[in-house]
């Protein structure tokens, strides 16, 4: 095979999991980041390329990258021009048929992306160029962690002038050509995207940069200023006395409350009335230093506050921060953020409340804030708050639960019962002097009347689906989602959800029923068929193990080309290793599988998984799909169905993930796919 091809492959797989990384962080930027999103964008972008690799039929490699390279440089362009004429107005939610309208046309680029794979596959080894593309696809990773924060989409121009390596027999016109158009291209980021974003953000100055946990996003506007973080709204200028109802009657309750944990409720307020009860210590973990520079430079209240020397500000993720920490609390008042993805739902678990109560000191108190409308909770909030309050009842058995004017505010001492309520009411005239606006003694009758937490109470009996919520179970999560789609346009009944785990088992079986029927019929080419289901297999445990590493390590966005690098590592050595093999070859896909299973039972149980052991799964993953397409294409001539067989798989394997990853438990699925998966590699063997 010539030198010429083994670097364009190298090159094809470097810029295609740049782009995408590219393409994730944009409409992320834009439309706001959850699992759910990721899957349907991989969706599309698995789905273009499958057609591309099967519809490939003649023509030279060098115009298929052409083609990839210039609409590869227009995408981030194509993300934000679409998203001016479908975003909704500011401060709304973004209608779901407008997000998949966006992704559609956002991983055009991936349709020529198959099919310069499968042109190269004329010239050369299909499981070697398959291998050098991952390889590629793992050094493409490793510099979107580089290059996202300094040069994100002029180095996404560079790049795409090394795809120039296939022009080699091409005259010096073409080529100069392409240079030129790229150039163009990659001279308009530097006007256009400030353009854009005042298109985009009308009436808004604005200033974007990243962080290793999202794109921030500042607008500015006379006196207002807001900051979004991956398209989501985390704080407001104007927003200083949301915790005010939330913060006064907790602390109001501990007679010396000197040493404090906060987390969340940063931008709402926080720290400057729990300051006004006199603390020793208030305790903050925060990990993003940028972020939270920023922050303190256009919001004064906050600078004035969090200066304060008794503000101890811990580099540190809260998880990991409480998972570490050997101090006692006597006040944990935690306000995260609605469960809208894996990285959010982490704060509503039981895992996260058996780490408050250990934190907590003997007579400690803990408050947890849930952010659902004012006086009303829609269907899909009941059942979040049923599923969050089940949850904390199972860890603080004595706990409470009231309804105020702009949260569902949960209470509990660490071994003993609170009457939060009757506390403050009858001692209304002993609690300590505060300057509070919306909170004063003569309010608490009216913040706490019986009436509202009895409706509340009824409601929250009412749910059909008050489960404990864990990191790997995230029933909360689901309601986040649910409850943001209903605001988007998109109604899915709750009926819909019953007996979800055996809808989800099975809807697997019958997949792969259908696989192995499918095998069976065509016989002589079972091997496509194995292929595809080491498509499925692939993104599907992929999917599954991002939601789990949020789970356990919080927002994966500055890792997330990484990740997929490490998995296309595995498959690209899978690739040569599969080549060699024979019948040895499931034995070892065999023990892979078990391995994971292992890990997945363990996980599953609540146990604390390392990155290590994550980035490892992710590299086992891939050399088990990586082993079945080399494996495969010692029986296949045609490299581009081979490819393409094992996109398509990959794109069933979103829509697997889609419905039953935020149902069912991990073990059922990873089980059910390894399962279908070695029976049609028993079938494979025979040809």
């Amino acid at each position: 095979m010539k030198i010429y091809l083994k670097i364009s492959a190298f090159l094809l797989g470097m810029f295609s999991i740049y782009l995408q990384t590219i393409m994730l962080r944009e409409l992320f930027a834009v439309f706001g980041f959850s699992e759910l999103l990721l899957v349907l964008i991989l969706f599309f972008w698995l789905l273009w390329g499958a057609l591309g690799s099967f519809t490939y039929h003649k023509g030279l490699p060098r115009t298929q990258f052409a083609i990839l390279g210039i609409l590869g440089v227009l995408t981030p362009f194509i993300i934000r021009g679409t998203a001016i004429f479908l975003r909704p107005e500011f401060g709304l939610a973004v209608p779901i048929a407008n997000i998949v309208f966006t992704g559609f046309i956002s991983t055009v680029a991936a349709f020529f992306s198959g099919r310069a794979f499968s042109s190269m596959t004329v010239y050369g080894d299909t499981h070697k160029l398959y291998a050098l593309e991952g390889l590629g696809a793992f050094t493409g990773g490793i510099l979107s962690i580089i290059f996202i924060g300094i040069l994100s989409r002029p180095f996404l121009a560079i790049l795409s002038l090394f795809l120039l390596i296939p022009f080699y027999r091409q005259r010096e016109r073409t080529a100069s050509r392409y240079i030129f158009i790229v150039i163009i291209i990659a001279f308009a980021y530097h006007f256009a995207f400030p353009a854009f974003d005042k298109i985009l953000w009308q009436g808004f100055a604005t200033t974007e940069f990243e962080s290793p946990y999202g794109r921030i996003s500042i607008l500015s506007r006379e006196n207002e200023n807001y900051i979004y973080e991956n398209g989501k709204l985390i704080a407001a200028g104007g927003d200083t006395l949301s915790a005010e109802q939330i913060i006064h009657p907790i602390m109001w309750t501990h007679k010396t409350p000197n040493k404090v944990l906060l987390v969340g409720g940063l931008f709402k307020g926080a720290i400057r009335d729990i300051l006004k009860h006199n603390p020793d210590k208030i305790t903050l973990p925060f990990p993003d230093k940028k972020f939270l520079k920023n922050a303190i430079a256009i919001f004064p209240s906050l600078r004035n506050s969090i200066n304060d020397k008794r503000i101890h500000i811990v580099d540190s993720d809260p998880r990991y921060f409480l998972r570490h920490n050997n101090s006692k609390f006597d006040i944990i008042i935690s306000i995260p953020g609605f469960p809208k993805s894996g990285a959010d739902n982490r704060f509503w678990t039981a895992e996260y409340f058996e780490q408050i109560r250990y934190s907590l000191a003997d007579s400690g108190i803990v408050g947890i804030a849930i952010p659902v409308g004012a006086n009303y909770l829609s269907e899909y909030q009941t059942e979040l708050c049923a599923s969050i309050w089940t949850t904390f009842k199972n860890v603080f058995p004595q706990s409470e639960i009231y309804f105020l004017d702009a949260a569902v505010l949960m209470v509990s001492r660490k071994n003993s019962s609170l009457n939060l309520a009757r506390t403050l009411i009858q001692n209304s005239k002993n609690l300590r002097d505060v300057d509070a606006i919306t909170v004063q003694s003569g309010y608490l009758p009216i913040l706490f009347q019986q009436p509202r937490s009895t409706t509340l109470k009824r409601q929250l009996d009412s749910a059909i689906f008050a489960q404990i919520n864990h990191d790997w179970h995230p029933l909360a999560y689901l309601w986040g989602i649910l409850e943001e789609s209903l605001l988007s346009g998109a109604k899915i009944p709750k009926s819909i959800l019953i007996n979800g785990n055996r809808k989800s088992l099975f809807l697997g079986i019958i997949m792969g029923g259908i696989i192995i029927i499918l095998a069976l019929i065509f016989r002589k080419s079972s091997a496509i068929f194995w292929v595809l289901t080491g498509g499925i297999w692939g993104i599907v445990s992929q999917t599954l193990f991002i939601l789990l590493f949020q789970a356990n390590f919080g927002n994966l966005y500055w890792l997330i080309g990484l990740a997929t690098g490490i998995f296309l590592l595995g498959t690209s050595s899978g690739s040569l290793l599969g080549a060699k093999l024979n019948r040895n070859t499931l034995w070892g896909i065999t023990i892979i599988f078990a391995i994971i299973i292992l890990i997945s039972i363990i996980g599953n149980s609540g146990t604390y998984i390392p990155l290590f052991i994550f980035l490892a799964i992710f590299l086992l993953s891939g050399l088990i799909s990586g082993s079945i397409f080399g494996f495969c294409a010692k029986m296949i001539k045609s490299g581009g169905k081979l490819y393409g067989a094992d996109l398509l798989g990959a794109s069933i394997g979103t829509i697997l993930a889609l419905y039953t990853i935020p149902l069912t438990q991990p073990i059922l699925i990873i089980t059910g796919i390894a399962t279908s998966i070695l029976i049609i590699g028993i079938l494979s063997f025979k040809y």
